[in-house]
């Protein structure tokens, strides 16, 4: 685990994850990530769907590639780092169920991995894809007429820790992290300047910032101000950092269920770090 500038409120699993950012029960059941396991089921499947031992239906809808353009370019960013440099340290912000991080820590030993989430569940869900070992029945998703949806057995990754804590105070020190991945993330929290401002505060003075998002913000204000690429350019500029490479229109498709029907995403991805390049 790199270098925190708290300690841990409680946590969960019996001390396998931190908590940082602690939430009431009453929080947690009006966020739709946190109140009951759905979420983590449907995001298991979305991000890890692509192994075809996952589906009980012989089209496998989710086995289709639908999401993976969007993670393997994640990764790929990521992966680069690993083969330049023998160790660093990598936060996966707003990890989710956990995906580039259950894509690049066992390919970079070296390496250590946070994986991070506002939601007790998803941090939940992420430390049993990345250090548990045992199939995870994905029971939810028997409504979308998967009927026997399973995430296999997996090794555990040993150079993984997941953390609960949110995206607008990180428990981290200042410049720990070799490489930020926010997949998905800054459009669906309250602040997105702040949160980027947070993850610019974690990455070191060379390190990698990896920002990708539909920009499907929830309110007017960012809409006006973030909604199009070059806002959220602008938005990164505003935390310090300067892009490096950006690109708009990764097709990235969420399947909703077993006839494949579902949602189509327009996402645009940056690199990002203190340094010009």
């Amino acid at each position: 685990m790199v270098a925190t500038r708290r300690a841990p409120a409680a946590y969960l699993r019996g001390g396998a994850i931190a908590i940082y950012s602690p939430r009431s029960e009453e929080d947690r059941a009006a966020d739709p990530y946190d109140r009951d396991s759905q979420a983590a089921d449907y995001y298991s499947a979305v991000a890890l769907g692509h192994q075809p031992a996952v589906w009980d239906l012989s089209d496998g809808s989710w086995g289709r590639g639908a999401a993976q353009g969007l993670y393997r370019t994640i990764a790929s960013y990521v992966l680069e780092l690993g083969c330049r440099h023998a160790t660093g340290a990598v936060l996966e912000a707003g990890c989710g169920v956990g995906r580039t991080t259950y894509d690049c820590a066992a390919a970079m030993p070296g390496w250590s991995f946070v994986a991070s989430d506002y939601a007790y569940r998803m941090c939940e869900r992420a430390h049993d894809v990345l250090c548990g070992a045992e199939p995870i029945a994905l029971a939810s998703l028997a409504k979308r007429g998967f009927l026997t949806a399973t995430l296999p057995a997996r090794a555990p990754l040993g150079n993984v820790t997941v953390a609960q804590a949110s995206v607008l105070d990180l428990p981290f020190e200042d410049g720990v992290f070799d490489c930020v991945v926010a997949t998905l993330v800054i459009d669906r929290v309250a602040e997105p300047a702040a949160a980027l401002k947070e993850m610019a505060r974690v990455l070191a003075p060379e390190g990698r910032l990896v920002l990708s998002s539909p920009l499907n913000f929830r309110d007017p204000a960012s809409w006006m101000s973030f909604g199009l690429r070059d806002g959220m350019l602008n938005l990164i500029g505003g935390a310090g950092l300067h892009v490096s490479a950006a690109f708009d229109g990764l097709s990235y498709h969420e399947i909703k269920d077993a006839r494949g029907n579902g949602e189509e995403w327009r996402i645009a991805v940056c690199l990002a770090g203190h340094l010009k390049t």
